[in-house]
């Protein structure tokens, strides 16, 4: 063991690095890219907003499930959380309308890649 004392440096170069690795689990496990590109999906990202959409869409019906079995909680709560959901279904719509013509406005140039995911895709190559 050494007992040489470490610099400011040398810790900050160590918490850069924990840091780092923290963030690369946090967006794996947020964005699950792995899944994603074991999937072949790997830069459709309207296919995986929509992914997310369903997942979201899930958890909108269940909590609505629950809130219609609670009689002391107000119907306009009730209501107002099952308009959301009806708004998330027409959003959802409408980006599959979308994903029609994604390819072509990437192809024509259009488009601009997300820049936070596609930036540790090209480090990575």
């Amino acid at each position: 063991m050494s007992n040489k004392k470490k610099t400011d440096e040398e810790i900050l170069e160590e918490y850069a690095e924990d840091l780092d690795g923290w963030v690369a689990e946090q967006e794996e496990r947020l964005f699950r890219k792995k899944h994603f590109e074991s999937m072949g999906v790997g830069r459709e990202y309207v296919f995986q907003s929509l992914t997310f959409t369903g997942n979201a869409s899930g958890d909108l019906s269940l909590a609505t499930t629950i809130l219609g079995n609670l009689d002391y909680v107000p119907e306009e709560l009730k209501n107002e959380l099952k308009g959301i959901q009806d708004q998330l279904h027409e959003f959802q719509e409408k980006l599959r309308e979308f994903k029609k013509v994604e390819k072509e406005i990437i192809r024509e140039g259009k488009a601009k890649e997300f820049k936070f995911l596609t930036a540790r895709n090209e480090e990575e190559e």
